[in-house]
């Protein structure tokens, strides 16, 4: 067999073929593919349990499920079961406050607890996926945020790095090369354990269903930028606004609190149109005015539909000059 080097298949393998690395010794893997993931399943489930020590891997531009990793120490009176209900919970809720036109979620958990002391769980969604790392990535700054301001009581043991480091995921069925008694396998207390068969494709992150739909960060763009236009009316120009930046600071432009205040007061009065605005007022802080970071704040949309022209008064007569 040839194994090849992760850049080099990433870059010369094509879109459609399933992407795997076996894991040897030290922590290395090898890395190789398949044409055909059903062929490659009937292959995989040949192999005695203890050369299962196989990952999927997750491709930059590839969809992928929605999916969490979940390692949490054993703590006595908490089961299995209850995390994966409390994390469920939890996926709904957010799913239900962010992504509303998201399908109902059809989750599955492979679960590798039922012979070791540390409670390590894969939770997928058949029926939501992500259209690449990118949006991989979005979901879970998002949903570590909603998390850490929720009731759930397991959420800090997900593993919310995942799209940034390794982009791997244990298979069904295999375990740590260092653990042989780890094995993910589906869970007995959640009822697509006995829907699907263990060699069925959907147990596979890479592998989309039909009913699956793509998350959409559009809506929730749309969404916020509605938000931020929903302050009161104000009765106040884009002249009038330069005029206040002429006379601001570079003090008021390099303190972060009052140029996230200024920039925030701009975006809610002039919305997309305010930008030539902003930049203006953020190359105020001169030399520590960073211009692809501000055009990215911007992007973002990182603003509080909280201030309005009362907040640019504020600072054009704390910064003005009296003669």
């Amino acid at each position: 067999m040839t194994y090849y080097k992760l850049s080099n298949m990433l870059d010369e393998v094509d879109d459609k073929c399933f992407m795997y690395a076996i894991e040897t010794i030290n922590n290395k893997y090898q890395f190789d593919y398949c044409d055909d993931l059903d062929f490659f399943i009937e292959e995989y489930n040949k192999l005695p349990d203890e050369e299962k020590v196989l990952y999927e891997i997750f491709r930059e531009n590839k969809p992928v499920k929605m999916f969490l990793d979940i390692d949490m120490p054993k703590t006595w009176g908490v089961s299995s079961d209850d995390v994966y209900r409390d994390i469920m919970l939890l996926i709904n809720e957010f799913n239900n406050k962010f992504f509303k036109d998201s399908n109902n979620t059809n989750i599955a958990v492979l679960d590798s607890t039922q012979v070791s002391g540390k409670i390590s769980l894969h939770i997928l969604d058949f029926n939501n996926h992500f259209l690449n790392i990118t949006d991989m990535k979005r979901y879970y700054v998002m949903f570590e945020d909603y998390a850490k301001k929720s009731r759930s009581k397991y959420y800090q043991y997900i593993d919310f790095h995942i799209a940034t480091k390794n982009r791997m995921m244990r298979m069904i069925g295999s375990h740590k090369r260092k653990d042989p008694t780890r094995i993910l396998v589906p869970a007995l207390y959640n009822c697509n354990s006995s829907i699907y068969p263990v060699n069925s494709k959907m147990w596979y992150a890479t592998h989309i269903g039909k009913k699956s739909i793509p998350f959409s960060f559009e809506i929730i763009k749309i969404k916020k930028q509605t938000k931020l236009k929903k302050t009161e009316n104000v009765n106040i120009s884009d002249k009038d606004i330069k005029l206040y930046i002429g006379v601001y600071k570079k003090e008021t432009a390099t303190n972060y609190k009052s140029w996230w205040e200024i920039s925030s007061a701009i975006y809610s009065i002039l919305g997309d149109s305010g930008k030539d605005l902003y930049l203006e007022f953020s190359k105020k802080a001169k030399d520590k005015y960073d211009e692809a970071g501000c055009e990215a704040y911007w992007d973002n949309r990182k603003f509080s539909d909280k201030f309005n022209n009362k907040i640019l008064l504020k600072y054009f007569h704390k910064d003005k000059t009296i003669f």
